[in-house]
């Protein structure tokens, strides 16, 4: 038998354990998280939420969904015990402002399989608090395959198949990208076998993305002066940074066509002018010498007409046979 050890020197003492009757007398059950922890200190109070509920008595026992009212809120329908609550359908947010988020389309050949991953996918998107709507039917697309027993002589013996592809569609609104994101991901981690899905994403770009846009472009086609080109020409293609630049670029563009416009007159005026200056010196002679020519021309078609005349009216005898009167 162990020699008992006092409490000085850091040990048990079995008989001071042994004097206490714990066989007879159980020890107190704990009443409250004080009682059980013993805290030394108070906790500050707890403060009730929004609506009113205190904290310490939640969740809210009720006998029934229909308990919480035709629309219930998402605090109210959340602080609730709802046994069975994945198969009630998922709490519906309200849409703020009515903004296209994305949209989710599903496939499968399977009807039973569509409607609980559609279903899994509603709860995910009303735990992220994603504005969704009721699951959508969509038209069932019917693919027919007609093929024949055996060939050659049983080819009129066919058989014929039939493949149904089930769709269902969620749309979401006024949500961010990253948290449809977060969505599709989660959607993808758990998916399931049997089941297809097409996302749809819209993203929101911020104000003043088409001045950016605008400028990086122009400056991407800047194209620097030539040589040969004036200082006032390329200041003419240049477009102004202002709210106007097209009405600029309009005008610009017109003044430069004027401009070409009337170099083209000068320069075909000033051709003309020389091209009458040179017929004014030598065209006399070349007149002159051109009129025999062209009575010679005339002489000679008018002989022809004579000898033609001449033809006509000459008379045409028989030619005689030798040999025959």
């Amino acid at each position: 038998m162990y020699a008992p050890v006092s409490d000085t020197q850091g040990g048990f003492d079995p008989a001071l354990f042994l004097q206490k009757d714990s066989m007879t007398q159980p020890p107190e059950l704990a009443e409250s998280g004080d009682d059980l922890f013993e805290f030394q200190q108070e906790l500050p109070p707890i403060s009730p939420l929004p609506s009113g509920l205190d904290p310490r008595q939640l969740p809210v026992k009720i006998n029934s969904i229909s308990d919480l009212g035709p629309n219930p809120t998402e605090e109210a329908y959340a602080s609730a015990l709802v046994h069975g609550r994945s198969i009630h359908l998922p709490f519906l947010h309200p849409r703020t402002h009515s903004i296209p988020a994305g949209s989710i389309t599903f496939y499968s050949h399977h009807p039973k399989l569509l409607a609980l991953f559609t279903h899994f996918a509603s709860h995910a998107a009303s735990s992220l608090a994603i504005p969704i709507s009721k699951v959508i039917m969509l038209p069932t697309e019917r693919s027919l395959w007609t093929v024949i027993r055996a060939p050659f002589a049983y080819k009129k013996s066919q058989e014929n198949f039939e493949r149904k592809t089930h769709k269902r569609m969620i749309k979401a609104w006024d949500a961010d990208p990253e948290v449809i994101d977060r969505w599709v991901k989660y959607l993808e981690k758990h998916s399931m076998g049997g089941v297809g899905i097409r996302v749809t994403k819209w993203e929101r770009l911020p104000i003043g993305i088409g001045k950016t846009r605008l400028a990086r472009v122009k400056e991407a086609f800047k194209v620097p002066v030539l040589d040969g080109v004036s200082s006032a020409d390329a200041k003419l293609l240049e477009v102004r940074q202002e709210g106007d630049s097209d009405a600029n670029r309009k005008q610009a563009i017109q003044a430069l066509g004027e401009k070409i416009l009337k170099e083209e007159l000068r320069s075909s005026k000033e051709a003309r002018s020389s091209a009458a200056a040179g017929t004014g010196t030598s065209g006399k002679p070349s007149t002159a010498q051109g009129s025999p020519s062209n009575s010679s021309a005339a002489n000679k078609q008018d002989e022809g007409d004579v000898k033609a005349k001449v033809v006509s009216n000459k008379e045409i005898k028989p030619k005689s046979v030798p040999g025959k009167k």
